[in-house]
């Protein structure tokens, strides 16, 4: 076992600690300490991303494009986690905005090199259409639950179409990885759509919070909670998807 493996595993479990902590100190209000938290926790989903491709000796395109998008990631977190400034907030959903954006390019990238012939136009419609599936299910469900989609709910629509776009992207890819019958295609498939999959969940939730003005510590707990271990798993998956 090499120094980059064993500070790996050591990164996880920094992850397992400090987790707790900033779920501690974010309620009921962001704080300096909550701010502190968050960016040791994100610090060590950049840098888990960077120790895989170090032990996986990975650098190429897909992975540095997957870094970036960890790096967004990690920006975004610093602006949302001050408190009280609108300004800097909407700075932040740009970046997360971003991120996803990079994750789709990452994802459609790694798909069309790894299966060559995969992007043709009938699977780019199929995920369109399982896109504006997924939009119209998260509008019918907001709308049963009295949120209102006008003014800023109108733009979460919009970062809703690119959320969702990203984790069809991530099932695409993953599928394929799965498929394969590779061990590290069906670890590497299972991380990355997985860690898709909660990133999903946790901005869903995300909006719910937003758009219902509902303040309830377990869900902030669980919002907070699948988006670290979402970009853990995306860091992670570099270990095994090249």
């Amino acid at each position: 076992m090499n120094v980059q493996t064993v500070l790996l595993y050591l990164t996880v479990i920094l992850q397992a600690v400090f987790s707790p902590l900033f779920l501690k100190y974010m309620w009921p209000e962001k704080n300096w300490k909550s701010l502190t938290f968050k960016m040791i926790c994100s610090t060590l989903f950049v840098l888990g991303a960077y120790l895989s491709m170090s032990v996986a000796n990975n650098f190429g395109l897909f992975a540095r494009i997957v870094f970036l998008g960890l790096v967004c990631g990690f920006v975004g977190d610093f602006f949302l986690g001050i408190n009280g400034h609108k300004a800097l907030f909407v700075i932040g959903v740009f970046f997360f905005l971003f991120n996803h954006l990079i994750y789709c390019y990452a994802f459609t990238k790694a798909r069309n090199l790894l299966f060559p012939g995969s992007g043709t136009r009938l699977v780019y419609i199929i995920e369109v259409i399982s896109v504006l599936v997924i939009i119209g299910a998260l509008i019918i469900i907001f709308k049963l639950n009295g949120f209102s989609l006008r003014g800023p709910g109108g733009l979460l629509v919009i970062y809703g179409f690119v959320l969702s776009y990203m984790l069809v992207k991530a099932t695409s890819l993953g599928y394929r990885l799965f498929v394969t019958g590779t061990a590290d295609g069906e670890i590497g498939s299972g991380m990355l759509v997985c860690g898709a999959l909660l990133y999903f969940i946790s901005d869903v939730s995300l909006g719910m919070i937003l758009l219902g003005n509902i303040r309830k510590y377990p869900l902030k707990c669980f919002n907070n909670l699948t988006y670290i271990v979402a970009q853990m798993l995306i860091g992670l998956s570099l270990l095994y998807i090249k």
